[in-house]
């Protein structure tokens, strides 16, 4: 009977291995592309600690601004001070004063456009296809501000397929959110979003 139960368990566990290499072999990774030198690569090609939150992770845990996001990056934090202003860091490193003449030591880009002030980084997000952020110095392609590293969020381009879509929100406090997008194909090379 000993030998019987060996025998079956040794078969179950063949079986589970088989089963799991063929999920794996069947499952591809989609390539996942990031503008972390200024131009697109694929994120095994670039030598960069970079941490990304998709547009889909974003819809999905219904983040309304950069700040909630860094539930999802670590070593991330943005906070929002008395005075009007915002604290972001990565890693540790910022430039916390109350003088909005500062430099901020962490960049935040979006669309490629330099946000100069940390208050503007707590403005709300929509429509998102992804967040990179990048740790460490990255002064030689996002300029001085970007000592700390930088984070950086690039919306959603036209496609060529008909499709959108919509999130209603509400809550506590009278907290209300709607937001949506409709995708366009006017013709062959144009679009609207």
């Amino acid at each position: 009977m000993k030998k019987l139960n060996k025998m079956v368990r040794a078969t179950s566990i063949a079986v589970s291995v088989a089963a799991a290499s063929t999920v794996f072999a069947q499952g591809t990774l989609e390539e996942i592309v990031v503008t972390a030198q200024k131009r697109d690569q694929s994120l095994k090609d670039v030598p960069i600690s970079v941490a990304i939150v998709t547009g889909d992770k974003i819809l999905e845990q219904g983040f309304n601004d950069l700040q909630e996001i860094t539930s999802f990056t670590p070593g991330v934090l943005i906070e929002q001070g008395e005075s009007r202003n915002a604290t972001v860091r990565i890693r540790g490193i910022d430039s916390a004063s109350d003088n909005v003449a500062f430099e901020q030591a962490v960049a935040v880009f979006n669309d490629g456009v330099y946000y100069g002030r940390s208050l503007q980084s707590t403005a709300g997000i929509y429509d998102i296809t992804q967040v990179e952020v990048l740790y460490g110095p990255q002064p030689v392609y996002f300029g001085q501000s970007a000592i700390g590293g930088l984070i950086s969020y690039s919306s959603q381009r036209p496609g060529d397929e008909l499709g959108g879509y919509v999130v209603a929100e509400s809550g506590s406090d009278a907290f209300m959110k709607l937001e949506g997008a409709v995708n366009i194909p006017l013709s062959e090379n144009w679009a609207v979003r």
